[in-house]
């Protein structure tokens, strides 16, 4: 039987300043992810154990990719609140049985589908909200990849001083102020030679960021 995947890169508008060439490879990327599961006919590792479909694991591989992309309005590439915080929400549903999963007002997992796959597969409810969603999350920390987070947290603290005109301290704070002890840390500095650092016990993740805000942005999984 033939098989069919369709994506979308995100509500709303893709500026026209943004070049065609730096968002269609990640959208290739996407649906190659999910094509592969597809094609091998079997889910991942993760959404097998969970008891989840060849289809349900097809189109999270597919997610994740876009999740992971800065381009998308999807987790790293999140639209900022009025506050100058990221809430994401996420939702998936099983074909087979109509089972679905949800969640929403969640701020420190960098791939929310997953944890909207968890409602589905590991607890009786449909839809986890705030502090229910964080609590799931943090029950199951080890399969939700939490060192992925940090990757999320420097590009946070970009956005912080873009959109909301902090400082590079005051944006670090702000961002690892509400954050989990122990899941990130990061390194600023601006071209005034001003360096910020602020970590919470053995973060992993450092990046840098100019003084105005910029996306001149690097990740190193390195220790600090």
């Amino acid at each position: 039987m033939p098989v069919a995947l369709a994506i979308h890169g995100g509500a709303g508008a893709i500026p026209r300043t943004t070049p065609p060439g730096e968002y269609t490879p990640p959208l290739h990327a996407s649906l190659d992810a999910g094509m592969a599961v597809l094609a091998a006919d079997t889910p991942r590792p993760w959404e097998a154990r969970s008891g989840l479909s060849v289809a349900l694991s097809a189109a999270m591989a597919a997610v994740e990719v876009l999740e992971g992309c800065p381009l998308f309005n999807a987790s790293v590439g999140s639209v900022l609140t009025t506050a100058g915080t990221v809430e994401l929400e996420a939702s998936v549903m099983d074909g087979r049985d109509g089972r679905a999963g949800a969640v929403a007002g969640v701020t420190a997992v960098t791939n929310p589908t997953r944890l909207a796959a968890l409602v589905l597969s590991a607890t009786p409810h449909a839809f986890l909200g705030g502090e229910g969603a964080a609590a799931l999350a943090a029950a199951h920390a080890h399969e939700l990849s939490w060192a992925l987070l940090g990757a999320a947290t420097a590009v946070s603290v970009v956005r912080a001083m873009e959109y909301g005109g902090l400082t590079a301290a005051a944006a670090a704070d702000r961002v690892l102020g509400g954050m989990a002890p122990g899941s990130a840390g990061l390194i600023a500095v601006t071209p005034g030679g001003e360096v910020v650092m602020a970590k919470n016990t053995g973060g992993m993740y450092c990046g840098c960021v100019d003084g105005g805000g910029r996306r001149r942005l690097r990740i190193w999984e390195e220790d600090l």
